[in-house]
């Protein structure tokens, strides 16, 4: 069983004003690194940098597993999966807008397991029918303040702690000082 142990969050007043999409840059190219960007609108006034999977949960066809550092365990469906995960650690969850669940995709093909069509397209080679990672590391931007925090979390795998993602002042260092990468 995936358990978080514990988190804490810290403000990041260094990258007050930066945009979400700016500061991911630093990050993009690292493995299980996602941006879940809002507009900044009433409904949805935070923006999330997903860092350093703890753990990352694939569907390849009828083949679920559970990806951690050092092992791989097989899993149920993705979406049990994070039910289950959710209600296990609602109260080790961290305070605030993204309980520490799962950042990811369920593809279009992943309808056939909900029901019963013919699924003419192959898919996307190479990505998965389901995809999420349990972040060990959370920035999140309030976009009416333009105010940052950072959540690290620790992770456990049936009991055992899982390796913990670098520090807050690693990662707010780095975004301060990206590398310089070019995009395609």
């Amino acid at each position: 069983v995936l358990r978080i142990l514990h988190s804490r969050t810290v403000p990041v007043p260094p990258l007050a004003g930066r945009r979400p999409e700016d500061v991911f840059a630093a990050f993009a190219r690292d493995k299980g690194a996602m941006l879940l960007l809002s507009d900044g609108r009433r409904q949805a006034d935070h923006s999330f940098l997903c860092l350093h999977p703890a753990a990352i949960l694939r569907l390849d066809g009828q083949q679920g597993r559970l990806v951690m550092p050092g092992r791989t365990a097989a899993a149920a469906d993705p979406l049990d999966f994070i039910t289950a995960f959710v209600r296990a650690n609602r109260h080790r969850a961290p305070a605030g807008q993204f309980a520490a669940g799962a950042a990811g995709y369920l593809s279009y093909d992943y309808r056939t397991r909900i029901e019963r069509v013919p699924c003419a397209n192959p898919g996307a080679k190479g990505l998965p029918d389901a995809y999420f990672a349990f972040p060990g590391i959370i920035l999140a931007f309030r976009h009416n303040t333009a105010a940052w925090t950072c959540t690290r979390i620790a992770h456990a795998w049936n009991g055992a702690p899982l390796p913990e993602s670098p520090t807050a002042a690693v990662v707010i260092k780095r975004a301060l000082d990206p590398p310089d990468l070019p995009f395609p």
